[in-house]
């Protein structure tokens, strides 16, 4: 294809590599060059259901008021602007002709921009929109209405195009570290220039943005903006009389209503106060009865909660929270109300929470306390002041170990948070301050809750660099300090695991140094299999097993290996691989039965994510659980974001029921009977809660059992979290903004009856999420966007039945859930001046889930079988 003459004079002007050529324009010094300009905007939803559209059209006029070779001084004008919306009919855009913008231009690059102090903001975005379109060099950086860009241009012979990525104007202020709970913005943007006879004739510019969250691509938005710039006529005007720029703004100035004065092209963003005009308790005001108890776990709270959190973001004085919470009129309500407050994370409500908490020794009931703990820990994006404050907080500590814990807990998981941000922040001296004090008091514990405290903080905040600390203490003689270890081993990214980590992992399993209590060996396992293991760690594991006396172990391994061979083809073909040798495929091995299993499977599918469950059950040889572990987790794109990991735990049990397993680890005897419950919500691990420490205490909870389920957690928190700024080459900003709440209500009740040797138990997990996403694209009072909401409440029901009138124990494992419903909602919107009408469109669609039941291994399902056929 033949190059155009026009096109080789702007590419060799532009590069500077032929200085004999005369570069300059021929726009001449006493024209107005007229130009028609035309801007299309719109958003819609992924499906293409609502859409939002803006149109602006304009008459440009650009006079050269100075030429000096390849440089310019150009006024720049808008007349006659018009805009319009898909459902707002035309009309003028006012004040467009009174203003203008002076343009020192010098081989395609525009140097300085100068506007009069009183030019409306959106007026001044306009013209900057405009004049970006005369921008343009061959240099690979270029700064714009978009920011700082990477440009690349390509010669099509005709036209020129100019192709930008990587701009500055494109900015995440926050989004959540989960990948999977994020959201993903692809772009384009390209501009094609005309430079017939010299002068623009025409420049195109394209730019989209496709929006969707990563959960599920078909929730999302996609903006597109076209802008075109066309020459239409050259007419004589008087010429000024000037030599140099400030001369231009001198007699500029008397004929402007306020003193010109320099400004760059980046667009300005006015802030409106419709939102955050009014006082904190004009908002919650009709909002209130929504976060009252009868509405946990509901739809209504959840939206009333991401409401106040998007409003009192943007409250600046401290006073007008403190008093929403000293409100006696929120007495019912202060909880949620911490909720909101810990999830808003701007300083100022670090500051009112900071001011009503009281953390002192002599606090009795520290409801509160923990409440704002459990809040911060689900913190998506931390301030440093938040993290020095629960910095001096665990420095200083308190009596109340409760409280003293859950500092400590939520000091891990924000420290981990901070640390995911920013890749700064993990370097940071704070952070590094973090590190050091939990170490220093691990190495100074004395006593068992000391070491496991410290564990598990190390297990929140994830510090990859302290792998061989928890190594060293995965190692240790006490079996809660070793499974706890190995617990904040089990968070560590897999790449932060090194081998000799993972032959430490091995050798606790095989007891190649000491004994080891069943439950430790298992957990190491556990670890090692999700630490993607050799073929030479998995044969040292199976090869331990045939000289194995714990039969309940041998099943339990075997189930572990076989489900995770179903899920994961890399470790399928290291089993199959394994088969082959007489030793490992020994019928002797592989048809052992027990009570344990581990067993996963699925409960929702999309094309983009799947939702998991895990059911971990080690039982000793009588059936008496040793630990139970269950796992919900979210995968997509190959990577598993723990959503719910639930653990009940026992120890010295089976010494009550008449015989001891002659498999169990040897502990010492002082160990008294016990048992308890650990919760990991988003793997943020909450304090654990003891049911009984001692037969006294069993005993006691036996007879004392509440008639009431027992309250395990409770609350709101965020889960999408994702705001970004987008400067439109035209003028105008997009303010993406997703946010997902959850409120969950998790509990549990158990009934045990002596005389019929049975016990009954049923934990119930009820919760409601909403997702609400909203594209703005906005210039002063000029605005259109997109919404859609995603709505549901659903509870999954889990029962165990045991029966222990003889040995060996038999016990039933249930899970289900009810139907329930989807709900999605999808809004565009059109407001097109202050004295416009607001229009919108909306569309509402709704579905149906069946109630469902989810299986076990193929042995509970026998055993519920046959319980239920002797209940008949």
């Amino acid at each position: 294809m033949q190059t155009k003459p026009s096109s080789v004079f702007f590419i060799l002007c532009s590069l500077n590599v032929a200085t004999h050529v005369n570069c300059a324009w021929k726009y001449s010094f006493g024209k107005i060059y007229t130009y028609n300009y035309l801007t299309n905007i719109s958003t819609m939803d992924r499906n293409e259901q609502s859409t939002a559209h803006l149109r602006l059209q304009a008459i440009v006029h650009l006079s050269p008021l100075i030429t000096h070779q390849d440089s310019f001084i150009f006024k720049l004008q808008a007349s006659s602007a018009m805009i319009e919306g898909a459902r707002t009919p035309e009309q003028p855009l006012y004040l467009t002709s009174k203003y203008f913008s002076v343009l020192k231009w010098t081989s395609g690059h525009i140097d300085n921009v100068y506007m009069p102090q009183d030019t409306p903001i959106h007026v001044a975005n306009l013209l900057k929109g405009i004049a970006s379109l005369l921008q343009f060099n061959s240099t690979p950086q270029q700064i714009d209405t978009s920011g700082s860009c990477y440009a690349a241009y390509e010669d099509l012979g005709s036209t020129l195009k100019m192709s930008k990525s990587h701009c500055t104007g494109n900015k995440v202020v926050w989004t959540n570290k989960h990948k999977i709970l994020g959201i993903n913005v692809t772009s384009s943007h390209t501009s094609h220039y005309d430079f017939s006879d010299d002068i623009i004739q025409e420049v195109t510019s394209r730019e989209s943005y496709d929006i969707t969250l990563n959960i599920r691509s078909t929730a999302g938005f996609s903006v597109n903006s076209w802008q075109s710039l066309k020459f239409v006529s050259a007419a004589d005007v008087p010429v000024m009389k000037a030599k140099n720029i400030d001369e231009i703004l001198e007699l500029l100035n008397k004929e402007s209503s306020s003193m010109i004065t320099k400004t760059s092209l980046s667009i300005t963003k006015e802030e409106s106060c419709s939102l955050s005009c009014k006082k904190p308790k004009k908002h919650l005001d009709k909002l209130q009865s929504f976060l009252g108890p009868e509405n946990v776990s509901t739809v209504t709270a959840v939206n009333a909660f991401l409401e106040l959190v998007t409003r009192w973001r943007l409250e600046s004085k401290k006073q007008n929270l403190v008093d929403v919470l000293k409100d006696e009129k929120n007495s019912e309500i202060v909880l949620p109300l911490i909720d909101i407050l810990a999830a808003v994370q701007t300083s100022t409500s670090h500051k009112a929470l900071q001011e009503v908490m009281s953390f002192t020794d002599n606090e009795e009931d520290i409801t509160r306390q923990e409440r704002y703990l459990q809040a911060m820990a689900f913190s998506t994006h931390p301030i440093q002041s938040v993290l020095a404050t629960l910095l001096v907080m665990y420095k200083t500590g308190t009596s109340n170990e409760k409280l003293m814990e859950s500092i400590a807990l939520t000091l891990g998981a924000v420290s981990h948070t901070y640390s995911m941000t920013d890749r700064n922040n993990s370097q940071s001296q704070i952070v590094e301050d973090i590190k050091s004090e939990i170490v220093s008091r691990l190495k100074n514990c004395t006593d068992e809750h000391c070491y496991l405290v410290q564990l598990r903080t190390l297990a929140n905040a994830k510090f990859p660099d302290l792998i061989d600390v928890l190594s060293e203490h995965a190692q240790s003689n006490q079996p809660m300090v070793a499974k706890e270890a190995l617990k904040a081993i089990e968070r560590l990214p897999v790449n932060s695991i090194p081998n000799k980590t993972k032959k430490i992992l091995v050798e606790i399993f095989s007891q190649h140094s000491k004994p080891q209590e069943v439950t430790v060996r298992s957990a190491a396992l556990m670890v090692l299999l999700s630490s993607d293991p050799s073929l030479d760690d998995i044969q040292e594991v199976i090869s331990q097993l045939a000289d194995e006396r714990d039969n309940e172990l041998i099943v339990y391994v075997l189930d572990l290996m076989s489900d995770k061979a179903k899920n994961n083809r890399h470790f399928r073909n290291l089993i199959r691989s394994m088969l082959a040798q007489p030793n490992i495929s020994s019928y002797h091995l592989w048809s052992r039965m027990g009570f344990s299993s581990a067993f996963s499977g699925l409960i929702a599918k999309t094309p983009d994510t799947s939702a998991t469950y895990g059911m971990f059950m080690e039982n000793s040889g009588m059936g008496i659980m040793r630990h139970s572990r269950s796992d919900f987790n979210l995968i997509n794109n190959q990577q598993i974001t723990p959503f719910l990991s639930f653990n009940l735990y026992t120890r010295g049990m089976d010494g009550l029921a008449g015989e001891e397993d002659p498999s169990q680890f040897e502990e010492d005897e002082d160990t008294s009977t016990t048992a308890g419950m650990s919760l990991d919500v988003l793997g943020v691990s909450l304090r654990p809660t003891v049911f009984f420490d001692g037969v006294a205490d069993l005993m006691s909870s036996v007879w004392n059992a509440p008639d009431e389920p027992i309250l395990a957690l409770q609350g709101n928190i965020l889960l999408h979290d994702h705001s970004q700024q987008i400067a439109l080459q035209n003028g105008f900003l997009v303010d993406l903004n997703v946010l997902g709440g959850l409120s969950i209500d998790l509990s549990g009740s158990i009934s045990i009856s002596l005389w019929d040797r049975n016990s009954a138990s049923l934990v119930n997990n009820s919760g409601a999420m909403v997702v609400q996403g909203e594209t703005k694209i906005f210039n002063g009072p000029y605005e259109i966007g997109s919404k859609f909401t995603m709505e549901s409440a659903a509870t999954i029901e889990f029962s165990t039945v045991v029966s222990f009138y003889e040995t060996p124990f038999d016990i039933c494992l249930k899970m289900n859930h009810p139907a329930f419903i989807l709900r999605n909602n999808i809004e565009s919107y059109e407001h097109l001046g202050s004295h416009a009408a607001r229009t919108k469109h909306k569309i509402s669609k709704i579905s149906h889930v069946n109630a469902a039941s989810f299986p076990f291994h193929i042995r509970n399902s026998k055993q519920c079988k046959a319980m239920d056929t002797n209940d008949d």
